[in-house]
């Protein structure tokens, strides 16, 4: 049960009207949050939470993903993954030619003759254990003869 605990509850904080403790339970902590109405300090209302220690947050992207190359139909074009917070542990690419899907999965895309005259960007999603996040579009990158 998760009020049960075999350490003692911490005071986080108090006030006059309210205090909050947590104590230490496996995988995470146990906090709660007394509530005194009024005058009446006896009969106190409460509430618990459990708050895992081992969950990992999801990736945040904190630089956008960069397309390089010549933008030439039969060239290769190349997408950072950009720079993420949190530890992703993987990567996927998308392909957009004028906002249409072209490739997917990897961070290279052969310029194709359909793509002539057209703006390539690519999308990249990070995931981790904690969940998955997606990017904002590359820069475009004009594709010419």
């Amino acid at each position: 049960m998760l009020g049960r605990s075999s350490t003692p509850w911490e005071q986080v904080y108090l006030t006059h009207t309210e205090k909050l403790e947590r104590t230490s339970v496996p995988g995470g902590w146990v906090y709660r949050s007394w509530i005194l109405w009024g005058t009446d300090a006896q009969v106190p209302q409460f509430a618990m939470v459990f708050v895992p220690t081992n969950v990992q947050p999801a990736p945040i992207n904190i630089d956008v993903p960069f397309v390089g190359g010549t933008g030439t139909v039969g060239s290769t074009l190349t997408c950072t993954q950009g720079n993420w917070d949190n530890v992703p542990s993987s990567y996927a690419y998308q392909w957009k030619s004028d906002g249409a899907n072209v490739g997917l999965g990897l961070n290279t895309y052969l310029v194709a003759d359909t793509d002539l005259g057209k703006t390539v960007t690519c999308i990249v999603t990070a995931s981790n254990a904690g969940g998955t996040t997606t990017a904002p579009t590359s820069n475009g990158i004009l594709i010419t003869a």
